[in-house]
């Protein structure tokens, strides 16, 4: 079994490589999940993220 660590902004890598996402926000981990789940997580910090513009476009990338 591998651990490894990356941290990242750039989203199409998270969906590529990762098995499980940490997302981060007021110094603490708010969500450890698979990116499928992750961005449909209730947590206001993670919607907004994932509601901009940026975060709508890769996740329409991945989801269709």
């Amino acid at each position: 079994n591998w651990m490894i660590v990356r941290v990242s902004h750039h989203l199409d890598s998270l969906w590529d490589v990762a098995d499980r996402v940490d997302f981060l926000g007021e110094g603490r981990v708010l969500a450890e999940e698979p990116m499928p789940v992750l961005v449909k997580n209730p947590n206001p910090i993670i919607k907004r993220y994932f509601n901009s513009k940026r975060g709508q476009l890769r996740v329409k990338a991945h989801l269709d």
